[in-house]
């Protein structure tokens, strides 16, 4: 996931911090405060603005995680892009 180069230094300095562990379980906090967010757009709410903030701790999070497993970019995206390449196909979508 690029970002940049501030967010990474950010990330960077808390992954130094706190290590992998610890920043594992807020991802996992974070992962569940996202999820139920979701869940209340679904049923209506309008809450567009807690889900992007909650999208916003995800992503962050997932971001330390590339640091600390030392994923590069390229890498991440090569995977995501075979994911949906696989996703489409199963949808019948042509890309």
């Amino acid at each position: 996931m690029r970002v940049n180069e501030r967010i990474q230094k950010m990330c960077e300095l808390a992954v130094a911090k706190w290590g992998y562990g610890p920043q594992c379980v807020i991802l996992i906090e974070e992962c569940a405060e996202l999820v139920k967010e979701a869940c209340k757009v679904l049923r209506g709410m309008e809450r567009q603005e807690k889900f992007i903030e909650e999208l916003a701790d995800v992503c962050v999070m997932c971001k330390q995680m590339q640091i600390v497993l030392q994923v590069s970019d390229e890498e991440l995206e090569a995977r995501m892009e075979a994911k949906m390449l696989r996703t489409m196909k199963r949808g019948g979508i042509k890309v």
